[in-house]
């Protein structure tokens, strides 16, 4: 194991699916081409992200990186990196249209219709989501590995392949909730950032002639402004945005 994802994001090996994902926004927002940074770094950050988004994946590597993998596990975790690396080049070269991209994952993480699907086992079902189907089918076949690892061969004969099934199938609710909490954390952020964003254009506008300091609509820049008499086009040094203020 060669890379270090967690100081590659810059995150502690503790850290919630919720900050990963704002690390790897604010991480891109340095490294990515289209802001001067290099198609290298932005390599370096997908595959991180590739990695520690996903869970098991994620797992792999959390007992690779301890020195606590069996075989099993080290092939696992050789064949999630090879798949991170070929996906990490598979982003927008642009950074509106970057910037879209995640905002169009979220979206899709956030507007996951649950339910659940009865036949021997009930397994979970996420409706309007691809990301949840994603999260469900990869804890149903983490479930599936925990099953052999405990039962070898067996467990797909005999009286063990009711149990194995029945543990795959928890692995599937667990995805589930996985990525249940991750949504319901983006709609809360999101919800803080909309009330801010409300508090903020309550507040007096500042009379023509006077400064003020106001945060870039698309990637939160601090940025210091003239007021002036009338609306003014403002654009961002960090993103090169163009907003209007007052909104």
């Amino acid at each position: 194991m060669n890379a270090d994802y967690y100081k590659i994001l810059r995150v502690s090996p503790d850290a919630d699916l919720e900050t990963i994902k704002k690390a790897y926004r604010q991480r891109a927002l340095e490294s990515h081409p289209d802001h001067g940074g290099s198609h290298e770094q932005m390599l370096l950050i997908n595959e991180a992200f590739q990695i520690l988004s996903d869970p098991e994946a994620r797992r792999h590597y959390d007992l690779l990186r301890s020195n606590q993998a069996d075989e099993a596990t080290r092939r696992a975790a050789a064949a999630d990196a090879g798949n991170a690396r070929q996906k990490a080049q598979d982003y927008p070269r642009t950074w509106p249209e970057f910037d879209s991209w995640l905002n169009a994952i979220s979206k899709d993480i956030s507007n996951a219709n649950y339910g659940s699907w009865r036949s021997v086992y009930s397994l979970p079902t996420a409706g309007n989501s691809i990301t949840g189907w994603v999260f469900i089918v990869v804890g149903f076949f983490g479930g599936s590995w925990v099953a052999y690892q405990l039962f070898g061969d067996d467990a797909t004969s005999g009286g063990f392949k009711f149990v194995c099934m029945g543990i795959a199938a928890g692995g599937a609710w667990v995805g589930k909730l996985i990525h249940q909490g991750l949504g319901q954390s983006i709609k809360k952020t999101s919800g803080t950032a909309s009330q801010q964003q409300s508090s903020s254009t309550e507040k007096t506008i500042p009379v023509a002639g006077e400064n003020t300091v106001i945060a870039c609509n698309n990637c939160g820049q601090k940025l210091r402004v003239t007021a002036r008499s009338g609306r003014i086009r403002i654009k961002c040094r960090a993103c090169n945005h163009e907003f209007d203020y007052p909104s």
